[in-house]
Order: structure tokens, then C-alpha cells, then sequence
């Protein structure tokens, strides 16, 4: 018989002579259709055109004959061929030139929308919403696209001006405002460049102009409805129904609760996926049958409804990948055909992909695809190990167990990149909050159809699947206080992936059957064990250091002593803090110091309270207030109000000592607040560096007047280097050998200034920077330091 390898069979000696069979009496290793091959490549080439297009755009054209040349080749040398093995490589790089090819013409038209919209700079734009607007630090903005010319097609982000009625999923706008391509030196300028985003307009004048004419638009006016039905379920039950029933995640976003979910390994439940098509088409289908609709009639009823259940939580990616799964599976029932999972998600990968390359670069289409195959895979080969290892009255939880582990284990490659953690709890929290999800999903689907018919009953349907959605939260919230529910991890995209693929090959290759459950209880209880030791870790050791963490354009600044540390500001970004802690190998904090409100300061905050125990979290006295949100984020981190720290106040973590000599306890409060942010002395033996914050030259040149200042080793220059960020006369009192400068690669804002730069070099300054050596780490010895760069 075939083991699924390419279609290879098998063959094993016996008494009576050669015969076929299998080799293990357990599960069959699955048979990877020639379509998957052909995904596999265009994701690849997807992503190599990206960079051709980004990096090399002069030569897109040169690239594109030279596919055309080389594919032509390939589908001969296809012809000409007779091993299989040799078949599924070919149709591989078969795809690879398909996806490099699509993707060339995708992000040159792209090249050219941009040119159309920005040639002019400012004008008058009819466009689409295609996503609900997300609230940042400058306003709200959506995602659009252009419905007129010029650039029609074209998808871009539209900042709102204030006090602007806030436009829907599906509606079109009217915008008058400016265009602006992404800086190509601006750190964000890639991501927008993969998501194919033309440019950016900076609207000041929007009007809403009604619901566009589109699958998105017909669904818009009971989308509204829904979401005032919804709004009316309070609580986080409610929040979360939101999110999952219509994609809407304004409730949660930014929210300790999504934070919650992060660390359980809950966030795919927020994914519009497979779930929810099923429950959709099964409702559907069900009630279809009670009316006496024939079969094929049912299925289609169901997959239009299906479809209109897609168009109506916007879209995502994730979601148009289960439709067409759907698809692909009705399709094969009507031609009296067995559904072919992996097939399925293989056509809906080959062709979204060949829509919009840009979906290559979806985290949530990466994820959903990727935990697919897995579970298709690998899932029947970790259930019988499972089954192996347990007892019998074990089996069945062991195999509900296996499940989210295998999901997980497959998603690792896109999840550690993305969110630069592991979720220890995820198998625990998805085995009991998956059936309670599909139930409450399952009620809010039907109050949905039951709102346009009976809203009463619709309302009370709604609010019981909130309830159920409630219980989830709790869920969540009770595992995600486990000691080392969720771990720091670093790494980059392709080295994870490299591992993830040449793991999956090897374990598809190798089809290891358990050979006895005394062997299966060994393997498993090494796994268990591994696990163990990475959620419980040993703390990052070493001696006495600094730590300047590469972090983008903000701060975060680690002083450690052995096991004893503290974290002076988190970064701008909570991915980028979890990286830089699983860097320094930190699983415990005795205090993070915020020096002052701003986000590239504080932002990355939920990262470390995902990952690392934290026993107190210290503000300045003069601006605590500002900070939003921050005695209950304090309270549920440490379980206690944040400490307030003022001018004199001293802290001692191992051998570090930490002074603050700026700001006052009160007096200064018509101070930028750059200029409120702490400056701190931290000393170790006869060592002295001087954090800084954002305090500029103001705060400095009152600290030497008032004689707080002294000499130091080490400064870390304020505000990012930026042109008023030191004075001449904190120089000449701290007489640095050493100036450190955090600041982002080609950030916006030029930081760090020529200026500042000169003036530390007529001091004889040596200046090291994160965006050119990544992270700086000051070892610190008994009577000597030396830097190290990451």
C-alpha cells in the first residue's frame, strides 16, 4: 500500500514472498497533494518578489523575463521526468516562479497607484472602508480603498481628521486631505510595502457618503444593527462576543483582557476562521432541512449565507481561507468526491495568493494556514502517541490535549517572530475555553439570525452568548496568572521557519510510531520535561551590567546584578520588549521605572507583564497622574499601587544603587513633559552611569546649578540624541568617557541630531549607538567596565 510519501508504496518480506503493507499497524502518514507543493512555492516567491520589488526595483522587469524563461524550462523538465520525489520539487519551484512573477506585477502596479496618488500631493478621494477604524496616538485612521481616479484600486490609510464621524466596514468616504508615500528610510515603510499599501492621506475634511456597492456594503446596514445589539451585552463577556462574532475588537484592543488572551494562547478565538464558517453553514444547513430544502439547494443556501457571514465581519484574510476551504469541499461533494482538507487549504492558499501576494505577509492568514496543516498532518500522529502514553481513563483528555499542542508547536515559526513569546498555558486554556467559545459563538450566530426577525429573542440569545463569552475571560484571566503562563522568545522569522520546516520534514520523513507505552511515557515525559525547564528558566547571569536594549525609537534600560534587576522605561512597543527581554534571559524583576508618560517610553509595559514577574512598578511623583491607566495595570502586575518616587529617593537592587535626581516631588509641574522625566544615578562600586529619560538641557542646567550633578562614566544621551537633548555645562561636570544614544534605525524625527553629536565629540565623548550596533551592554567589574555589543 502507499505510505503517503509522494505515493511511494511500501513493501515488506513475509513468509509468503514480497508483499504490500504497511509498516506500523498505527496511523498512515498522509499523502501532500502536488497543489500543496505549488502553495508552498508561491508563498515563497510571494515573499522573494517583496524584496525584489523593495530592494531592487530597477530590476523587476529583468526579473520577470528571467521567471518566464526559467519556468518555461521547469514545466519541460517536469514532462520529461518519472520520480515522484523529483515531480513535487519541480512543481515547488514551479510555484516559486509563479509567486515571484505575480508578486513582481502586484508591487509594480503598486509603484505605480503610489506614483498616481502622490504626484500631486493633495486632492479630493471617493474611497471603500475596508477595515473599522483603529484609534492611535495621533487620532483615529482606517484602512481603504480608492474608488475613483486617480489610483483607483489603490489601498491606503487614511488619517480622519478630529471630531469626524467615524466611518464603517464597508461605507464609502469622501476625503479631502494630502498624500504622502511612506518614507522608504522610515522603519515602518517596509511593513506598509507588504501589505500594499500605496500611501498615506492625511484627510482634513471626511464625509461619510453611505454604504458602498459591494458584498462588504450590502451587509453593512445589519452589521450596524448588530453592533448596537451587541454594545447592549456590558462587561468583558460582551467585548469579546464583539470581536468574535463581527470582528469589531475596538473594546478589547489595547486592553489588559487582550493581553490575557496573548499569554493563554487565546487570540486565535478574536481570528474570524474555519469555526466560524462551520457553525454559520451548520445553522444554516439545519434550518434549511427542517423546511424540506433539497440537499444540493441546502448547500448552496448555505455557502451564500456563509459568504455573506465573511462580508460581514470585513474579510480578514483568515476567514476568506476558510470560505474558499468551504468551497473546495462542497464543490468535491457535488462530484461525488471525498473533501481533501489539505487540498482544500491548498487551493484557498494558491489562490489568495495569486489575488493579492500581499496576503504572504498576513500574520493571521500565516497562523490559520500553518495550524491547519498542522493539525491535518500531525495531529493523528500525536494522538496516538498520546493514547500510547496515558492509562485508559487518561485517553481521552490526552487526546484533547494533543491537539492544541500540535496547533501550537506548528504556529511557532510565524507566533515567535510576531509576538516574540510562547504561551506555556495555550494546550490547558484552549482545551477549556475552545467547546465554551463554539457554544457561545454558536448562540451569537443565531441571535444574529434571529435579531432581523425577533429582536427580542435575538437580544436575549445575544446576552447568553456574551455570558458564555464572560466564562472564557475568566478562563483566560485565571490562567494567565500561572507562574510562567507565557515565556519570553527571540529570533528571527527565517531561522524559526528554517527549524519548523526541517523538524515538520524530518518527524513527516521519519512517521514514528510508538513502539510501546513504556517508550511512549519516556517520550513523553522528555517533552514534559523540556517544557519545564523553558517556562521555568534560570535567570540571565553574568555579573553586574547595563543594558541598552535595541528597542526601536524609545528606551528600555536593564540593570542587573546576578538575579537581582530593574528595567528603567519598556520600549515603544510590547513585541520588541518581550525580544530584548528573552535576549537578556530576565524572568524576574524587582522593579520597572517608568521615567515619564510617553509611549516610546512606556508602551512596551504589557510585554513585560506577559512574560516576567514584576514586584513593584515606580512613577515620578509629578506625573503619575498622566500615566493612563497605570494604578490598575500596577495593581494587576504586582498587586499593588505604583510606588511614587521624588528628588533624593535612593533604591537598591544587588549592588546597584539608584539615586533620582530629577524631577522635584512638586513645583515643576509647567515643565514639557520630556523635561518632568526622571534622571537617575546608578552607581555600582565605583562605577557611575547617569539615565536620563527624555529630560533635556532645562532639567540639566538646573541639576548643575543646584550642585546635584557629579562626574560619571557612562551617560545615556537624552532624548534620543535629539538637538536640545545635552547642555554643555552637564557635560563638562559629568565628563563622560562613554555616551550611549537608544534611537531607532532612519527614525522620523532625525534623532540623533549633528549637532549633538559634535558637541560630544569636542568633548572627547565615545558614542555608541542601538541603531548601529543593536543592543549595548556595559559589564561592570570590580575597578574597570568594558562594553559589549549585541
Amino acid at each position: 500500500m502507499r505510505d503517503g510519501r509522494f505515493g511511494v508504496g511500501v513493501w515488506r518480506q513475509g513468509s509468503g514472498g514480497m508483499r504490500q503493507g504497511p509498516a506500523h499497524p498505527g496511523v498512515t502518514r498522509p499523502s501532500i497533494p502536488p497543489l500543496a507543493w505549488l502553495a508552498v512555492g508561491m508563498w515563497i516567491g510571494s515573499t522573494v518578489a517583496q524584496s525584489i520589488a523593495w530592494w531592487l526595483p530597477t530590476y523587476v522587469t529583468r526579473a520577470q523575463l528571467l521567471c518566464a524563461a526559467v519556468g518555461v524550462a521547469s514545466v519541460l523538465l517536469w514532462r520529461r521526468s518519472k520520480g515522484r520525489a523529483t515531480h513535487a520539487g519541480l512543481i515547488a519551484a514551479m510555484g516559486v516562479l509563479v509567486g515571484v512573477s505575480a508578486g513582481l506585477l502586484f508591487w509594480d502596479a503598486l509603484a505605480a497607484r503610489t506614483t498616481v496618488l502622490t504626484e500631486s500631493r493633495f486632492g479630493t478621494f471617493e474611497c471603500e472602508v475596508i477595515a473599522d477604524p483603529v484609534e492611535g496616538a495621533f487620532g483615529y485612521s482606517v484602512a481603504a480603498r480608492v474608488t475613483s481616479s486617480p489610483g483607483r484600486g489603490a489601498h491606503v490609510s487614511v488619517m480622519l481628521p478630529e471630531g469626524a464621524a467615524l466611518p464603517g466596514c464597508g461605507q464609502r468616504v469622501r476625503v479631502r486631505g494630502t498624500t504622502t508615500a511612506t518614507d522608504r528610510e522610515s522603519e515602518w515603510a517596509i511593513v506598509a510595502h507588504r501589505k500594499g499599501q500605496a500611501c498615506r492621506i492625511k484627510a482634513w475634511k471626511a464625509v461619510v457618503l453611505g454604504d458602498a456597492r459591494s458584498p462588504a456594503g450590502l451587509v453593512a446596514p445589519f452589521r450596524r444593527r448588530l453592533l448596537t445589539v451587541v454594545g447592549r451585552c456590558k462587561g468583558e463577556g460582551g467585548a469579546l462576543l464583539q470581536g468574535v462574532l463581527l470582528g469589531e475588537r475596538s473594546r478589547i484592543r489595547g486592553t489588559r483582557l487582550e493581553d490575557q488572551f496573548r499569554m493563554t494562547g487565546l487570540s486565535h478565538l478574536l481570528a474570524v476562521s474555519g469555526t466560524h464558517i462551520s457553525i454559520v453553514s451548520m445553522l444554516a444547513g439545519g434550518a434549511l432541512a427542517a423546511v424540506g430544502t433539497p440537499l444540493r439547494r441546502r448547500v448552496l443556501l448555505a455557502i451564500v449565507v456563509a459568504g455573506g457571514y465573511v462580508a460581514l465581519t470585513g474579510a480578514p484574510t483568515s476567514s476568506l481561507r476558510a470560505f474558499v476551504m468551504t468551497l473546495t469541499a462542497a464543490f468535491a461533494s457535488f462530484g461525488g468526491r471525498r473533501g481533501d482538507t489539505l487540498g482544500g487549504l491548498s487551493a484557498a492558499v494558491v489562490g489568495l495568493l495569486a489575488v493579492s501576494p500581499a496576503n504572504a505577509f498576513d500574520i493571521g492568514f500565516a497562523l490559520s494556514v500553518c495550524a491547519v496543516a498542522g493539525l491535518v498532518v500531525f495531529a493523528p500522529l500525536a494522538n496516538e502517541w498520546a493514547k500510547a502514553a496515558s492509562p485508559g481513563w487518561f485517553r481521552k483528555p490526552a487526546s484533547a490535549l494533543a491537539i492544541p499542542v500540535v496547533a501550537q508547536c506548528t504556529t511557532l515559526p510565524v507566533a515567535i517572530p510576531a509576538f516574540n513569546m510562547i504561551s506555556m498555558a495555550a494546550p490547558l486554556a484552549n482545551v477549556v475555553a475552545l467547546p465554551l467559545a463554539s457554544v457561545g459563538l454558536g448562540l451569537g450566530i443565531a441571535a444574529a439570525l434571529l435579531t432581523p426577525i425577533w429582536p427580542a429573542a435575538g437580544l436575549v440569545a445575544m446576552r447568553a452568548a456574551a455570558s458564555v463569552f464572560g466564562i472564557v475571560c475568566i478562563v483566560a484571566r485565571s490562567l494567565s496568572k500561572l507562574p510562567r503562563a507565557a515565556i519570553a522568545v527571540g529570533g528571527s522569522a527565517s531561522g524559526w521557519g528554517c527549524a519548523a520546516l526541517a523538524v515538520g520534514a524530518l518527524v513527516w520523513a521519519v512517521w514514528p510510531h510508538p513502539r510501546g507505552r513504556k517508550s511512549a511515557r519516556w517520550v513523553i515525559a522528555l517533552f514534559l520535561a523540556y517544557c519545564a525547564v523553558m517556562a521555568i528558566g534560570v535567570q540571565g547571569s553574568g555579573g553586574a551590567r547595563l543594558t541598552v536594549f535595541d528597542v526601536g525609537q524609545g528606551d528600555a534600560i536593564l540593570l542587573a546584578d546576578g538575579d537581582r534587576a530593574v528595567l528603567v522605561d519598556t520600549g515603544p512597543g510590547e513585541s520588541e520588549m518581550r525580544s530584548a527581554i528573552a535576549r537578556a534571559g530576565i524572568r524576574h524583576l524587582d522593579a520597572v521605572i517608568l521615567t515619564h508618560p510617553h509611549a516610546d517610553h512606556d508602551g512596551g509595559l504589557g510585554g513585560v507583564a506577559d512574560v516576567v514577574s514584576v514586584d513593584r512598578i515606580c512613577l515620578p511623583a509629578m506625573t503619575a497622574e498622566e500615566f493612563r491607566g497605570m494604578p490598575q495595570a500596577a495593581r494587576t502586575m504586582t498587586g499593588e499601587d505604583p510606588v511614587l518616587l521624588r528628588q533624593g529617593d535612593r533604591m537598591r537592587v544587588g549592588g546597584w544603587e539608584l539615586r533620582v535626581l530629577w524631577p522635584p516631588g512638586e513645583g515643576s509641574s509647567a515643565c514639557d513633559t520630556n523635561d518632568t522625566s526622571f534622571v537617575i544615578e546608578a552607581s555600582y562600586g565605583a562605577f557611575r552611569a547617569i539615565l536620563t529619560g527624555d529630560a533635556e538641557t532645562a532639567p540639566q542646567e538646573a541639576l548643575v546649578r543646584a550642585g546635584l550633578l557629579r562626574d560619571c562614566d557612562v551617560v545615556k544621551v537624552p532624548h534620543h540624541g535629539s538637538a536640545q537633548g545635552i547642555s554643555e555645562a552637564s557635560l563638562r561636570v559629568w565628563e563622560p568617557e562613554l555616551a550611549l544614544v537608544s534611537v531607532g534605525t532612519s527614525n522620523d524625527f532625525g534623532h540623533p541630531s549633528g549637532a549633538t553629536l559634535a558637541l560630544l565629540a569636542r568633548h572627547g565623548v565615545r558614542v555608541e549607538r542601538t541603531d548601529h550596533s543593536g543592543d549595548l551592554t556595559v559589564r561592570v567589574r570590580e575597578n574597570e567596565y568594558e562594553l559589549v555589543r549585541q
